[in-house]
């Protein structure tokens, strides 16, 4: 996942490299202002150069955010189904409830396989849940984490994380961008650091 952020992030910065040479080269053989510039250019350029410059990033970071945090479920969901397959219990997964797929997985791990690390109070859970806050946002509400006004933002699931990493935000009611590329590193560690405690349990 690192590696496509870093492909992609070379080719943005060579695409406004070229548009910005462009507009170099096309200013230095004509005398008009930098208003007049804009207006010359063709519009699907500056659209282009916009893109690169402003959008791709953080497009690219929700993208391989929400891929990364899928593959962090599937991998729970058979370590949850391996846990069954080896332990035998009367009860299934599917007859746990939990608040979603992911903390399904999670409860039948800690209820009925007794793995201490899947516990609900345990911090690096409570972590993931503020991951799981971002995630759901992105994919259900356009990248905003409430819908009402609220004064108070860090009561807010997920915004600890927006402040954290320093990402991009309108007030009160925040609509956020991904701009950073260590709060994906960070994910990718926390979820195989919780992936190996909970593995280790069930081995030892």
């Amino acid at each position: 996942m690192l590696s496509i952020f870093s492909d992609i992030e070379n080719v943005r910065e060579i695409k406004i490299t070229e548009f910005e040479n462009q507009i170099k080269a096309w200013s230095n053989e004509n005398s008009i202002g930098v208003r007049e510039i804009w207006n010359e250019l063709a519009d699907e350029h500056f659209d282009h150069y916009n893109h690169y410059k402003n959008h791709i990033n953080y497009m690219v970071l929700n993208s391989l955010f929400i891929s990364t945090f899928s593959l962090f479920e599937n991998h729970l969901n058979r370590i949850a189904e391996l846990a069954y397959e080896e332990l035998k219990p009367s009860i299934k997964i599917v007859d746990i409830k939990g608040n979603g797929e992911l903390d399904t997985c999670r409860k039948y791990l800690n209820i009925v396989c007794n793995v201490k690390s899947a516990n609900s109070d345990f911090h690096k859970w409570q972590e993931i849940i503020q991951y799981k806050a971002i995630r759901n946002s992105i994919v259900h509400n356009g990248s905003v984490l409430n819908r009402a006004e609220k004064e108070n933002l860090e009561k807010i699931p997920g915004y600890p994380l927006i402040k954290k990493y320093n990402m991009w935000h309108t007030p009160k009611v925040v609509y956020f961008r991904i701009n950073q590329v260590n709060f994906l590193e960070d994910f990718i560690k926390l979820s195989i650091d919780y992936s190996i405690n909970i593995v280790y349990e069930l081995t030892h």
